[in-house]
C-alpha cells in the first residue's frame, strides 16, 4: 500500500464471522483468577479488595487490548460496534508496517497524540496515521468498570 493511501472502509461483519463475546463476562473470569492468585500469595482470601484491585489496575488496558482484537478482526466483542470489526484486517494481513507500529504503540499504552507526535518525529505520513487512528478509535475502549 502506498504511503498516501487511506484506510479502506470496514467490510468484515462480526455477525457473519464470529460469535460476539462480552468483555465484562470474560473480564469477570480474569478477576476470579487474579483474586485466586493474589489470595494464594498472601495466604488468605483477599475477597473484594482483590476484585477492586483488578478492575482498577487492569481494566483500562484490558479494554484497549480487546478493542485492538476487535478492529483487527480476531474476535468480536459486543461492547464495540459491528462496523469497526475487522477494519484493519486486510492491512494487517498484507503486513502493513505502519498499522503494525501504530497498534504496538497503542497496545503499549500510548495515546493518539503520542502516536501522531511519533509519526511527525520520524517523517511518516501523518494524514494516513490519523486515518488509521480514526479507524481504531481507541477512545471507544474507555468503558466503565463493572465495580
Amino acid at each position: 500500500m502506498s504511503a498516501n493511501a487511506t484506510v479502506a472502509p470496514c467490510r468484515v461483519s462480526a455477525a457473519d464471522t464470529h460469535s460476539r463475546a462480552s468483555l465484562y463476562e470474560e473480564a469477570w473470569r480474569e478477576v476470579q483468577v487474579h483474586k485466586w492468585i493474589e489470595s494464594e500469595r498472601r495466604g488468605h482470601d483477599l475477597g473484594d479488595s482483590a476484585i477492586r484491585d483488578w478492575w482498577q489496575r487492569h481494566w483500562p488496558h484490558y479494554c484497549r487490548r480487546k478493542r485492538i482484537e476487535h478492529i483487527a478482526g480476531r474476535k468480536a466483542w459486543r461492547e464495540f460496534d459491528d462496523e469497526a470489526f475487522g477494519c484493519l484486517y486486510m492491512l494487517i494481513l498484507a503486513g502493513d508496517l505502519l498499522v503494525d507500529r501504530i497498534l504496538d504503540h497503542l497496545d503499549g499504552g500510548s495515546e493518539n497524540l503520542c502516536v501522531i507526535n511519533w509519526a511527525i518525529e520520524f517523517g511518516l505520513p501523518t494524514t494516513r496515521v490519523v486515518d488509521i487512528l480514526e479507524q481504531i478509535d481507541v477512545n471507544r475502549a474507555r468503558l466503565a468498570p463493572a465495580v
